[in-house]
């Protein structure tokens, strides 16, 4: 473990950005705070590894599985018009998936979306915050199960 990565200690730097959400098989899931795209999901390696070429071909499919857990979960909660998926790392040293939930006739639509969007949109209260994350790790352990 790095002791600077944020998402291996899970401290304020990750608190402060995003919601614990669950931990899936091989990654553990994150809501996203700021809020322009209701459902915004962070999805992180367990392990410590900066890029995806350090998985394995078998982690990589172990992974996506994961990803599409979310995916389809966010789809079924939110239902978007797309999901965008972004992995940047330029500024993190632990791999991880953005999946962005992304709406015709917003403004964002046909962008490439902002990380913090200004003006940023944020839900009124953490009892907000922990009854979308609990319903997003409802809904991702009952399809998980299946």
């Amino acid at each position: 473990m790095s002791e600077t990565c944020q998402y291996c200690a899970i401290d304020e730097r990750v608190l402060r950005l995003m919601v614990p959400v669950c931990e899936l098989p091989h990654t553990r899931v994150y809501l996203y705070r700021e809020n322009t795209f209701p459902g915004r999901c962070v999805v992180v390696w367990k392990e410590h590894v900066r890029k995806l070429t350090e998985l394995t071909p078998q982690q990589r499919r172990d992974l996506m599985d994961d990803v599409g857990l979310v995916a389809d979960t966010v789809t079924e909660l939110y239902h978007p018009d797309k999901l965008n998926y972004l992995i940047l790392g330029d500024e993190s040293p632990h791999f991880h998936v953005h999946v962005v939930p992304k709406y015709k006739g917003t403004p964002q639509w046909g962008k490439m979306f902002e990380m913090m969007p200004e003006p940023s949109q944020f839900m009124a209260s953490e009892e907000e915050y922990a009854a979308a994350a609990e319903r997003l790790r409802a809904a991702l352990l009952q399809k998980q199960g299946n």
